[in-house]
C-alpha cells in the first residue's frame, strides 16, 4: 500500500499532474492507482472543512495546432489544450501543445485531440477545447488557469446553455429495455437550442448534454435539434424525472469521437471561460464535512474501493483547508 498526506485545495492521485495545489502529486508513477484501502482527513484551520474524495477520468493528453486555412486568428505565439467533460462537471486542463507562432488571419487548426475510454463508470460525453491569447505566456511557458479560454468561434460566446421548458415538465426517461441493447427515445423540450444572449447554439446533429434532474446531472444523447427541442434522445438513467427549469448544457465538442477542431477566432473577440480548477469530472465516492479541528478516518480492510474511470483518486478541498492521508494501490 501507498499514501500521500498534504494540505492545499485538491489533488490528483495516481497522476503525475496537479495543476491546482501544493500537494505531492502523485501516488505511483502513472494512472495505475485503481483501489483505495482508506482515508484520514484532519482540519487544520480553526473552520469548518468540506472536502470531496472522487474517483477521477485521466487527463486528455495534449493536441496539436497548426496555422490552417485563412481566417481570424491573432498573430503571434499561442497553445491549446483540451478538457475531459461529464455529466458531474469539466476535469482539470490537459498537458498543453507545442507552441504555435500564428501568422494571422488564419484558422488554428486542432489535431490529435484525445478521445477517453467508452468504458468509464463516468463516460466522457464531450471535450472541451482551450486556447492562449497572443504571447500569454511567450515560447516555452506554461500558461496559467486565467490564461486559458475557451475556444468557440463565435465572437464574445460563451458555452452553450438554455433550460428544460414547460412540454418537458414532469418528462420521465424511458425505462430501459427488457431485452436488446436498443434504449427507447424521447424529445426534450427546451426553451432553446439556438444562440441566446451570449450563449453559442447546441450542436444541430448526433450529439450529448448534460441536463438536470431529480437523479442529479444525466447525459442525455440526442439524434437531431429543432427550435426548442432535442430530438432522438436516449439515456441510461431510467426514471430520471426532468423539471421546467432544469439547466441544460453541453461541452465545445459534444462527443468522444472526433479528434479534430478549428478555431477561428482575433483575440479580442474571445469569450471570457476559464477552464475548470478543480476536477470534476468523477464520482463523489466519499463526502466528508469536517467541524473545526475534527479529524474523520475509515480503514476498509480487505473491502477495498475499486476505482473505475482511469485517472485515479482526485482529493478535492472544496471549503477550508485541511491535511488528508489516502492509502491505495
Amino acid at each position: 500500500m501507498r499514501d500521500r498526506k498534504a494540505t492545499g485545495t485538491g489533488s490528483r492521485l495516481g497522476n503525475s499532474r496537479t495543476g491546482q495545489s501544493n500537494f505531492p502529486s502523485a501516488i505511483g508513477a502513472d494512472r495505475s492507482y485503481g483501489f483505495m484501502s482508506g482515508w484520514a482527513v484532519k482540519e487544520t484551520a480553526g473552520a469548518a472543512a468540506t472536502v470531496n474524495i472522487r474517483d477521477s477520468v485521466a487527463v486528455p493528453g495534449a493536441p496539436t495546432i497548426a496555422d490552417g486555412a485563412a481566417g481570424n486568428s491573432t498573430a503571434a505565439i499561442h497553445y491549446g489544450a483540451i478538457t475531459y467533460v461529464t455529466a458531474n462537471g469539466e476535469g482539470v486542463i490537459g498537458p498543453q501543445s507545442a507552441s504555435l507562432n500564428s501568422a494571422g488571419t488564419t484558422i488554428i487548426a486542432y489535431t490529435g485531440i484525445s478521445t477517453a475510454p467508452t468504458n468509464l463508470k463516468d463516460p466522457v460525453i464531450g471535450r472541451n477545447v482551450y486556447i492562449t491569447k497572443a504571447n500569454a505566456p511567450v515560447a516555452a511557458g506554461v500558461p496559467t488557469n486565467a490564461q486559458w479560454f475557451l475556444a468557440t468561434s463565435s465572437a464574445g460566446l460563451l458555452t452553450a446553455s438554455t433550460t428544460v421548458a414547460a412540454g418537458s415538465n414532469a418528462q420521465r426517461v424511458p425505462d430501459l429495455p427488457a431485452s436488446g441493447t436498443t434504449l427507447t427515445t424521447f424529445t426534450l423540450t427546451v426553451a432553446s437550442t439556438a444562440v441566446t444572449g451570449t450563449t453559442i447554439a447546441f450542436k444541430n446533429g448526433v450529439g450529448n448534454i448534460v441536463v438536470a434532474s431529480s437523479f442529479g446531472p444525466i447525459p442525455v444523447a440526442y439524434a437531431s435539434t429543432t427550435g426548442t427541442t432535442f430530438v432522438g434522445c436516449t439515456s441510461e438513467f431510467a426514471g430520471a424525472v426532468f423539471s421546467t427549469g432544469g439547466v441544460v448544457t453541453q461541452p465545445l465538442i459534444p462527443e468522444n469521437t472526433s479528434s479534430t477542431y478549428n478555431f477561428n477566432l482575433a483575440d479580442a473577440n474571445v469569450g471570457d471561460v476559464r477552464p475548470s480548477a478543480v476536477d470534476k469530472t468523477g464520482e463523489i465516492v466519499v463526502p466528508i464535512s469536517l467541524a473545526a479541528n475534527e479529524s474523520q478516518g475509515e480503514n476498509f480492510g480487505q473491502n477495498v474501493m475499486e476505482l473505475a474511470n482511469g485517472g485515479g483518486l482526485y482529493v478535492e478541498v472544496a471549503t477550508g483547508a485541511v491535511q488528508w492521508m489516502v492509502k491505495g494501490e
